[in-house]
């Protein structure tokens, strides 16, 4: 399975948005912000990864999955934003180099430059589902971008209940 922007807890495309979103009131962001990707949930891939091991046309086969919203990240940044009732403002700059917004992540957010660089890179190319035929495969109800930061949101709630109650690797896997 392939996917453009997987959002959820523990995803590095999820994390810089998030971060972004929740710590900037105005960013000047590079022409990348407004390449067009299908953003998908965590909780939607995983159900097409568990479904997948018992459907034989699965077998030796790629599939390109996404959510059902065709988004820009300046459109995630934005929906993301008015989710929260926060303004935010973008302005966007030809001449940012992949290298150098990985570095202006880095220093904004927790993810590591070293992981926000491929990201990054890769949301230079328009990444939209063309073939959609695991929808027939596999059919199930896809969140929306909404649904899945909501689902996202929660997921970091019983996370952080989790932390402050034990701190034990084993309970964090749970």
């Amino acid at each position: 399975f392939r996917a453009a922007v997987i959002l959820g807890q523990g995803g590095g495309s999820f994390q810089m948005l998030q971060y972004l979103v929740k710590r900037l009131p105005v960013m000047v962001c590079p022409k990348w912000v407004l390449t067009k990707s299908q953003p998908i949930s965590v909780d939607d891939v995983v159900e097409y990864l568990v479904n997948s091991i018992n459907v034989k046309e699965t077998e030796d086969r790629d599939f390109d999955i996404g959510g059902p919203d065709v988004l820009s990240y300046v459109d995630m940044m934005k929906r993301y934003a008015k989710m929260l009732n926060r303004s935010l403002r973008i302005l966007i700059i030809p001449f940012l180099t992949p290298r150098l917004s990985s570095y202006w992540v880095d220093l904004i957010t927790p993810a590591k430059a070293s992981l926000v660089r491929p990201l990054i890179d890769s949301l230079k190319h328009e990444a939209t589902v063309t073939d959609d035929s695991i929808k027939r495969i596999i059919p199930i109800r896809l969140k929306n971008f909404e649904e899945s930061i909501k689902a996202a949101e929660a997921e970091e709630q019983v996370k952080k209940s989790v932390i402050g109650r034990e701190r034990t690797s084993h309970s964090l896997n749970n």
